[in-house]
């Protein structure tokens, strides 16, 4: 095995020994929260971003984590949607019903089903907006990108193979990035400590 090879093996095959899960880095800087490659679509500044916010170590699909984690998929295997129903509204007026939602994502990759879940339910015009932004940003795109929190198995389809459970923290394309709090999608500057991240000390 020549020098240039075995550099190349080593930078990308790296084993996380304490939790026996291969991971690739995909980036120097920021080795963790990027589970796949970005496309071009994933920068620095999103990753610094997500590691200002938390400590993000290994990703270890058998444990339920509450780091955050990007992955990128071809667009084809990414859907969209979000559930209705007629109730109250947790986080609202107790005193009436209302048309509720839930946002859901799935992803189908790799012999296995990932879903996206939502942190909780919305009033109808939320989930509206997020299908009208969902719609504005994939549309012909090559690839979708995903950042949540979670990520551990979470039973098996027998048509489709194991699943994991995530919740839904942004989506992102070459078009934009959506995200669920508002304001968290300008990531820009954080990876030199600037803009939202300029509080932060370098890692």
């Amino acid at each position: 095995m020549n020098k240039i090879f075995l550099s190349l093996f080593l930078f990308l095959g790296l084993v996380d020994f304490a939790s026996g899960v291969t991971i690739e880095k995909f980036s120097a800087k920021h080795p963790y929260n990027l589970l796949t490659p970005g496309y071009g679509i994933i920068t620095e500044d999103d990753l610094a971003y997500d590691n200002f916010r938390r400590e993000i170590g290994p990703y270890n699909p058998e444990k339920s984590l509450s780091e955050l984690y990007w992955q990128c998929f071809p667009a084809e295997n990414v859907k969209a949607g979000f559930n209705a129903w007629v109730g109250p509204d947790g986080m609202g007026p107790q005193d009436g019903l209302y048309t509720m939602c839930s946002i859901e994502l799935s992803v189908h990759a790799n012999n296995e089903i990932q879903t996206f879940a939502d942190r909780r339910a919305h009033q109808i015009d939320f989930c509206l907006e997020f299908t009208k932004q969902f719609k504005r940003l994939t549309k012909n795109q090559k690839f979708i990108c995903l950042d949540g929190e979670g990520g551990a198995y979470d039973g098996t389809d027998k048509n489709v193979g194991r699943q994991k459970l995530w919740t839904w923290e942004k989506f992102k394309t070459k078009k934009g990035c959506y995200s669920f709090f508002a304001g968290e999608c300008s990531t820009s500057g954080c990876d030199q400590g600037k803009g939202i991240c300029r509080n932060k000390s370098q890692k």
